[in-house]
């Protein structure tokens, strides 16, 4: 099974979609961080066929951008993906989320290292959610204003990822500057 370009796995992701209606059903903006695009892929499908209003913004790390790029030519794009967030770090986007985005993805922004720690941080401080880095980078470019909200829009950020070595936990939060406010 291909671990995010497969039918099924992207089937399996649409639960998340659906499960976002169902506790929010007035939602207005589903920002979902970004790999290979199964996840996002999933989520924007059941947006789209369920509630075509809400919008799917895809979160992806400046150097690991496969998702973006892919839909930038039209073909899946090799990268080298670099960041803090090697959990997003896919070597190209799938096919099937690259057909996904075209339709049911609005935007797909990018986020530097420094901002997913932000999240990070924020998510330890504010929410007592551990976070590893590539679960904290939707939540990061929220905060850091990269994700292009409208006044009095109903945002959903997904948090996906709770794998951090507990030894890195500290040195990730060290290296990231307190949350304001």
């Amino acid at each position: 099974v291909h671990p995010y370009d497969q039918p099924e796995f992207i089937a399996g992701n649409a639960s998340l979609g659906l499960e976002v209606l169902e506790d929010l059903p007035e939602v207005d903006v589903v920002v979902v961080p970004v790999g290979g695009g199964g996840l996002i892929g999933g989520v924007a499908t059941a947006l789209h066929l369920r509630a075509p209003r809400v919008r799917v913004i895809g979160v992806e790390p400046e150097q690991s951008d496969a998702l973006r790029r892919g839909l930038e030519r039209g073909e899946p794009v090799p990268v080298e993906p670099r960041s803090i967030a090697d959990g997003l770090g896919a070597p190209t986007a799938g096919r099937l989320a690259m057909e996904i985005g075209r339709v049911a993805i609005e935007q797909v922004v990018l986020v530097d290292d420094a901002t997913i720690l932000q999240g990070m941080r924020f998510a330890v401080e504010r929410m007592k959610q551990v976070l590893e880095p590539a679960g904290a980078t939707a939540l990061g470019a929220v905060l850091a204003g990269a994700v292009p909200l409208r006044p009095g829009e109903r945002v959903c950020v997904v948090l996906s990822g709770g794998n951090v070595a507990i030894e890195r936990l500290g040195v990730y939060l060290e290296a990231a500057a307190p949350s304001e406010g």
